[in-house]
């Protein structure tokens, strides 16, 4: 029976200090030493290196880039979490990181605008990336694979409590139905978000819902004001002519990568 495998990425954040970035842009030791940066040459190592090994070793049939691919100017911490704050140098990044994934012959990128906080309110930078890249892009993407539709957006709100994280989700449904209902737009099969930096996937009897996990690890902005778990990862998606579905996640659990440690007094 056939089947198509598509891999689903988002939010690179490239330019951040946390953000996945290839080797050619690791930080330096010594900007380590003299910036008080102590630890995150090692967290681009460790994250580089996994996620070589847990998405460019295999083809695919399609790949989804799900938004924020590059960090911007990062106004909110002042451009304090930035490795490199040159554009042209983040879309650098993120191209060289789609690059690196291995795509069948005749296999489809699509791509969708991350947030214009990090992706430019003036100018869309992913468009530069997709062009790079040979990639379709709009702010959300309808893709059909054999019978099935893939809807993937970026954005996704998440909610303020633990018990509550199914709960964006299932309203995303429910607003789609409505869509079908208003408007004689059908809904999607799978629906694919990211933003949120955080895995979830719900799964009822006819379709799939997921947050991807981010590519981003520790931010300023994130330790000091925001709460909840994130997640660090990649998502797979197996899809079988006769209608099934499988979801896989790789997840890396972040004690690997932690950069401070507890004071000892």
């Amino acid at each position: 029976m056939q089947s198509k495998k598509i891999l689903a990425l988002g939010d690179f954040q490239c330019g951040h200090l946390g953000g996945l970035t290839p080797p050619a842009w690791h930080i330096s030791q010594e900007r380590e030493e003299e910036e008080g940066l102590t630890g995150w040459r090692n967290v681009q190592e460790v994250t580089w290196k996994r996620f070589k090994r847990i998405a460019c070793k295999k083809e695919y049939d399609g790949l989804i880039v799900n938004g924020d691919a590059i960090d911007g100017h990062n106004f909110a911490t002042a451009g304090r979490g930035l490795i490199c704050s040159d554009i042209k140098g983040q879309t650098d990044m993120a191209t060289h990181i789609i690059k690196q994934i291995h795509l069948k012959d005749n296999a489809e990128i699509a791509m969708t605008f991350g947030t214009p906080y990090h992706t430019g309110k003036l100018h869309r930078h992913e468009q530069d990336i997709a062009d790079r890249v040979g990639a379709s892009i709009q702010p959300a993407q309808t893709i059909k694979i054999y019978d099935h539709i893939i809807r993937a957006r970026h954005k996704i709100g998440r909610s303020g409590t633990p018990v509550g994280g199914d709960i964006m989700l299932r309203k995303k449904m429910l607003e789609e139905l409505q869509w079908e209902h208003d408007h004689s737009i059908p809904p999607a099969d799978i629906y694919i978000f990211s933003h949120a930096h955080y895995f979830r996937h719900i799964e009822d009897a006819k379709w799939h819902a997921i947050i991807l996990p981010a590519l981003q690890t520790w931010t300023e902005f994130g330790s000091t004001q925001c709460n909840g778990v994130i997640h660090w990862g990649i998502v797979e998606l197996t899809m079988w002519e006769n209608g099934d579905v499988f979801v896989q996640k790789d997840l890396m659990e972040l004690g690997n990568v932690t950069l401070n440690k507890p004071l000892e007094w």
